[in-house]
């Protein structure tokens, strides 16, 4: 008799709560997937950064071993090593805005980068704090038939911003 009215009770009603649980447990499973990858991407990370830092780690030994060698091949005192410079990804780098002119042509260090549009944007590799570094840069266009060169030799400190404009480009330079 339990199992008519369990039966009635639960065959009775429409499919509607069945379907909501269903599409519950859906978005729990998603949600539970998102969690994990999350997760995942977390230690990935980490170990990532466990990594540089062993890297790091090693080459500063590698480092004092070198000077200890050179300082002994001397005949010298012990040679103290100079203090670790930090890992490359924690030193600053510089963010380079340029604005040119259509189809232009742009160059660092004599080195063509690509360019996507009339204002790109351009990150350094790591620099060491404190020091000045110097970058020339070139643009090339076409006008009116003529070439036309401009070099700008700019100072650049690591961590800051430099904006470069080149927007009168009338002169003929060839």
């Amino acid at each position: 008799m339990y199992s008519i009215l369990l039966a009635a009770a639960l065959g009775g009603g429409s499919s509607l709560p069945s379907q909501d649980v269903g599409r519950e447990l859906a978005d729990l499973k998603r949600s539970v997937e998102e969690m994990q990858k999350e997760q995942n991407q977390q230690q990935i990370d980490a170990l990532k950064q466990t990594i540089n830092e062993l890297r790091q780690r090693l080459i500063e030994q590698r480092l004092e071993a070198l000077y200890r060698a050179v300082q002994e091949l001397k005949g010298g005192p012990p040679m103290r090593s100079p203090a670790p410079l930090p890992a490359p990804s924690l030193l600053p780098r510089t963010l380079i805005q340029v604005r040119l002119p259509a189809g232009a042509t742009f160059y660092a260090n004599d080195r063509e980068m690509p360019v996507s549009s009339t204002n790109p944007v351009f990150v350094t590799p790591p620099l060491e704090p404190g020091k000045d570094y110097f970058y020339d840069f070139k643009v090339i266009v076409r006008r009116e038939g003529k070439t036309v060169i401009r070099t700008k030799r700019v100072a650049i400190r690591p961590g800051t911003e430099v904006r470069l404009v080149y927007e009168d480009l009338k002169e003929e330079s060839d």
